[in-house]
């Protein structure tokens, strides 16, 4: 898997297949306690919806480990 660097969340979710952002939600819900449809709101193009720094950071640091993917 090529490193990541910079992540930009809402650009790297809209490229996400239905069924990755669902495994995604699913991952972040029974990790974190992140509430999926809140979740998908903020992480949507939506400006009137802005994801705060705790959960901008725990995002970044999910998407560049990896583990929302691994889990079976």
């Amino acid at each position: 898997m090529a490193q990541i660097e910079n992540v930009t969340p809402c650009d790297w979710y809209k490229n996400l297949t239905k069924k990755e952002k669902s495994k995604f939600l699913d991952f972040m819900f029974n990790k974190y306690q992140m509430r999926p449809t809140t979740l998908a709101r903020k992480l949507s193009s939506d400006n009137r919806y802005r994801l705060t720094a705790i959960e901008l950071n725990v995002i970044n640091t999910t998407i560049k480990k990896g583990e929302w993917n691994e889990e079976n």
